[in-house]
């Protein structure tokens, strides 16, 4: 016997590390599935099976990096009686005992811990205890690691002090939230190693290595768990050998060592629901609109002024000018389904004072999107006429977050060659007028967002009768601008059908002869949309 019990038996331990293992595999299944629901959940985190997360309102739960939740837990994020949903957060490193109940719209503080059987109707400050129904505060100022763990080892070995005077410093310590997508850049060999039988080869397919569906499953969820984020399922089913997991870490974390940590981050999350659809799938206009807001947004708040307050160098007011919205999606936007969540992510640049960059990673359901943005400010000449429209730049204040580049990217000078360039020769052209409660924005312009829709209207025109084409891709060069008493030119320059796929390149000509953008697509064949709906 030793003195802290009776020694384990070779066996014992072989059971042990069977059910710890079954454990973590289980665990990281269920967060895979959670978030596939919509939920936020931070890496490492244990979540027993027997715990119940309110799916009524999924979107609702936000769960930190290493925590861990217990048996028969409940967390709430609706109220039936008053008919609300609320948001509900626990924080990193925390604990949540068995039996315990956390209420709609309540937040846990990092590093705090839940005790069993506690019912918790108001927030939780970071590194306290509460216990009881309802939960009252026993205890402040603890010290923990990941998982909430105070045994005074695995302090030692996290290498994080058990001294009070340590508990106050940390607790004085903002709290910042972590970014959604998450990168392990540490051995992937020995993370990939430790899921395969000893000895096994990267380069065996995994039904040789004895790895059943259940398991690539459980694989999956640990892989997405490690770079933060879905994988699509079009890209996991062709994954037979752990060398290609090994190259998707690889350049996950190649991607993120090449990108500037100087960047002005971009994150935005929306659930998709009627209003963010059409054609079955996902609404192009509204995405438009959703990452020209994100790029306008971070601007602004760069600036530490709402959008109505920029000004030049004169006082003038500036405006808002797209001049190149571009984006790709992995597959078309007609396989976007109700209710998926579409997670943004990217970061800011510039170059000089004028013109200002976005790069912008979205995922949703199965699909993943590219998406790059360059604007610019705007002044009127005169009041409301679009053609009197001329370059401005706001004064930076003084450390303006957004980078300089050093040099000019591609996609500027992309823009400036097009610019330049005559289109080619029109193979069909139309007049559309515009509808100004849709078309025209809030000072009197066409709206940016409007112009892949009207490209489409026009497009149709010329396509025969019957055929539906979901974009999957889009490039849009902006050059002027238009007020709701002109009409417009839709040219047809340029396309190529190549099976499913329908290439187009055509323009946007104002009644006055200037052209105004300059757009690009690619669609995929849509037989049918949602199919006949009877009555």
């Amino acid at each position: 016997m030793s003195q802290n019990g009776p020694a384990k038996s070779g066996t014992d331990r072989v059971k042990h590390r069977l059910r710890s293992a079954i454990y973590d595999r289980l665990s990281s299944y269920l967060v895979w599935r959670y978030r596939r629901m919509g939920m936020r959940i931070g890496k490492d985190c244990k979540i027993s099976r027997f715990a119940k997360l309110d799916l009524t309102y999924p979107k609702g739960i936000s769960i930190g990096d290493n925590t861990a939740i217990s048996f028969r837990f409940a967390v709430l994020t609706h109220d039936f009686i008053n008919g609300r949903h609320l948001s509900t957060r626990i924080g990193d490193n925390c604990f949540v005992g068995a039996h315990s109940i956390i209420m709609p719209g309540v937040s846990i503080g990092d590093n705090a811990i839940v005790s069993s059987g506690s019912v918790v109707y108001t927030d939780v400050p970071p590194r306290t205890v509460v216990a009881g129904n309802p939960a009252r505060v026993v205890e402040t100022d603890i010290v923990n690691g990941r998982w909430c763990i105070r045994d005074p080892v695995f302090l030692a070995e996290e290498n994080i002090s058990s001294s009070a005077s340590t508990a106050k410093e940390l607790a004085a310590i903002p709290a910042s939230p972590p970014p959604r997508m998450r990168i392990d850049q540490d051995d992937h060999l020995s993370f990939l190693a430790a899921r395969l039988p000893d000895g096994a080869s990267f380069d065996t397919d995994f039904d040789a290595l004895g790895i059943d569906s259940f398991g690539m499953i459980a694989l999956r969820a640990e892989v997405e768990e490690r770079l933060g984020e879905q994988i699509a399922d079009s890209d996991w089913t062709k994954v037979e050998r752990p060398s290609e997991i090994l190259a998707m870490l690889e350049r996950k974390a190649g991607a993120a060592s090449n990108s500037s940590s100087g960047n002005w981050p971009l994150l935005r999350e929306c659930p998709i629901g009627m209003p963010q659809m059409a054609m079955g799938g996902l609404s192009e206009s509204w995405f438009f609109k959703e990452i020209g807001d994100l790029h306008w947004s971070g601007l602004t708040s760069a600036l530490g002024v709402n959008s109505r307050s920029i000004t030049g160098q004169d006082g003038g007011r500036l405006y808002a000018t797209f001049t190149r919205i571009g984006y790709r999606a992995s597959t078309c936007l007609a396989n976007v389904e109700e209710n998926d969540v579409l997670q943004l992510e990217g970061g800011q640049t510039r170059v000089g004072a004028g013109i200002f960059l976005a790069t912008i990673a979205g995922k949703v359901g199965s699909t993943s999107i590219e998406a790059s943005l360059m604007s610019s400010f705007s002044q009127f000449g005169k009041r409301g006429d679009a053609r009197t429209l001329q370059r401005g730049q706001p004064d930076l204040p003084a450390g303006f977050p957004i980078p300089a580049l050093s040099e000019t990217p591609e996609f500027v000078q992309g823009y400036r060659d097009l610019r330049a360039s005559e289109p080619p020769d029109i193979l069909f052209e139309t007049e559309y007028r515009l509808v100004p409660q849709h078309d025209i924005n809030g000072v009197g312009l066409l709206y940016f967002a409007a112009y892949p829709t009207i490209c489409d209207i026009c497009l149709a025109r010329y396509l025969p009768d019957g055929e539906i084409w979901s974009p999957m891709a889009r490039d849009i060069s902006y050059f002027a601008n238009s007020g709701s008493d002109q009409s417009i030119t839709y040219r047809l320059h340029e396309i190529q059908r190549d099976g499913s796929c329908l290439k187009v390149l055509g323009s946007l000509v104002r009644s006055d002869g200037k052209t105004m953008a300059l757009c690009s697509a690619e669609y995929e064949w849509r037989e049918t949309m949602l199919g006949a709906v009877d009555g």
